[in-house]
């Protein structure tokens, strides 16, 4: 959930970085995250009955693309780019059984943890936990969700909390820090909104909302008014 202020992509072999060009962003709807009134991050989010592609950029120049694909909502795989103006780091997961395979700039096996929900996303990029969350019933409180960070090589342990909104979702995300998050999800699947409250002195509190006077964003400003009357 925390935002990736300050992620830096490792230092890679040319001839690998080459290997890896970077990709145009998609096509499809587009937020913002934001602390206060400055933005961080462009996003950009399509889906499909098969899965979901997005790419973000940061003011810096970083970027990001990430494909990912999808069996009864389960991950089935995901492919990311994270480049900059002289870096690309490409990594590919496959899942095989009770184990995803990673491969490109770095290659490791790693066991799905068992008994538990799972997802795949990269921070900053949350699209791709939503298929997996929808599947939560609505009332659910407190239910663990591991979800692999393949450029950070690590799980994340979180817990959720799913509640109903006038034909929407929100979603809460709590870290095991304590770090929450929240995610309003229409009924077709578009994350139209996020939040990170920040904890401690290493955070920011943010928001990712979708471009102001879009359709996107009446409908969530409409939401939120039904929210704030709950």
């Amino acid at each position: 959930m925390r935002i990736p202020l300050t992620l830096a992509l490792l230092a890679l072999p040319a001839a690998l970085a080459a290997q890896a060009p970077a990709r145009t962003l998609p096509r499809g709807d587009t937020s913002v995250t934001m602390t206060g009134e400055k933005v961080l991050l462009t996003h950009v989010v399509a889906r499909s009955r098969e899965g979901v592609e997005s790419g973000l950029e940061r003011e810096d120049g970083l970027q990001g693309t990430a494909r990912s694909e999808f069996d009864q909502d389960l991950p089935r795989s995901y492919d990311v780019l994270w480049t900059t103006a002289d870096t690309s780091i490409a990594l590919q997961v496959q899942r095989r059984g009770g184990r995803l395979q990673v491969s490109g700039a770095r290659t490791a096996t790693v066991p799905i943890p068992r008994n538990t929900r799972w997802a795949i996303a990269d921070l900053g990029m949350d699209e791709h936990l939503i298929p997996a969350l929808r599947t939560i019933p609505l009332g659910t409180q407190g239910v663990p969700l591991a979800v692999f960070r393949p450029y950070s090589d690590r799980w994340d342990r979180l817990t959720v909390t799913v509640l109903g909104l006038a034909g929407a979702t929100v979603i809460q995300l709590q870290s095991e820090s304590g770090e929450v998050g929240r995610f309003i999800v229409t009924e077709r699947g578009d994350l139209l909104y996020g939040e990170s409250l920040a904890v401690g002195a290493d955070t920011l509190s943010s928001r990712r909302v979708p471009r102001a006077g879009s359709r996107r964003d009446e409908r969530l400003q409409d939401l939120l008014v039904l929210a704030r009357a709950q």
